[in-house]
């Protein structure tokens, strides 16, 4: 059992048995090992309901936890630019896939709850199996989860699975409890790697998660002065970039990234990274014939 907490919870040894013996000493009948996270007040920012919820918050601990201890899939977001600060900070996780179903009955939680959001399968396996998962939070509740898978997972005869995968259900718009403090611009990025760079950056960001906005995140994007389309420069994040465009006219403004870059996330592993994205969004505005605020 301290090894299990050690790698679940990201313990040391003495931190693992300082937790045991806050609690009563565990035992295979079940006996109640430590509380369940105190949830905060529901929001209409989410349908879940209080186990739903729960559940959710316990995967995203499970997940973080194992990243943790996880070389390869570290190894991988530091290849991209993202060190092992910046995973803890904003609560980056991994799935091995066959964790979940016990750390919930570990929690005391109900794993139904965890099939009906979609985390476990009907057939028992993980939704996020092999994934670098981020998960969408409202103040310190995770609503939604997304993952992406490792490159190095791909198995040449597999069949291709998708690179992320958000759970079933509602797509909420990601990074939008940061944005909206200020409506007086917003840098709209495509997926959730981006968003985590310019969250590096300590640039308040968006992102689509995918190329077709829903209803409510067009309208909520209406509602600010300026939009700042950094989307992919690829031909779907060209095309998408364009129906923007047209749908909010003046008020938005494309950037170009630099040559040979495929994206902002792109940018993350850069040493001038940061720099080159800002010199982006002075060119954008400087064509646009607006205000430089923003690339200041």
């Amino acid at each position: 059992m301290i090894r299990f907490l050690e790698r679940i919870e990201s313990l040391t040894f003495l931190g693992a048995t300082a937790l045991l013996a806050r609690h009563d000493a565990p035992r295979l009948s079940g006996r109640r090992m430590r509380p369940s996270a105190v949830l905060p007040k529901r929001t209409s920012k989410s349908d879940l309901n209080d186990d739903e919820l729960s559940v959710l918050a316990a995967a995203t601990d499970l997940y973080a936890g194992r990243l943790l201890n996880d070389a390869r899939a570290l190894e991988y977001l530091a290849n991209r630019g993202f060190s092992r600060s910046v995973v803890e900070r904003f609560r980056l996780g991994y799935s091995s896939g066959y964790e979940l179903r016990s750390y919930l009955r570990w929690r005391r939680l109900p794993v139904s709850a965890a099939i009906r959001i979609g985390l476990i399968r009907k057939d028992g396996r993980e939704f996020m199996r092999g994934r670098i998962t981020t998960p969408e939070f409202r103040g310190r509740q995770p609503i939604w989860m997304i993952g992406r898978r490792l490159d190095s997972s791909i198995r040449p005869a597999a069949i291709e699975r998708p690179k992320y995968l958000g759970l079933p259900g509602p797509k909420p718009f990601l990074g939008s409890s940061e944005a909206t403090s200020d409506k007086s611009h917003v840098i709209v990025v495509e997926g959730p790697f981006d968003l985590l760079t310019l969250r590096m950056w300590g640039t308040a960001g968006v992102a689509l998660a995918g190329t077709a906005p829903s209803p409510e995140t067009l309208s909520l994007l209406k509602t600010f002065d300026r939009v700042y389309l950094a989307l992919d420069q690829d031909r779907a994040g060209k095309e998408a970039t364009e129906r923007l465009c047209n749908e909010f006219g003046a008020r938005a403004i494309c950037v170009g990234l630099p040559p040979g870059i495929k994206d902002v996330a792109e940018l993350a592993p850069l040493v001038d990274g940061e720099h080159m994205f800002r010199r982006a969004l002075l060119r954008a505005v400087t064509v646009a014939g607006g205000s430089e605020s923003v690339a200041a």
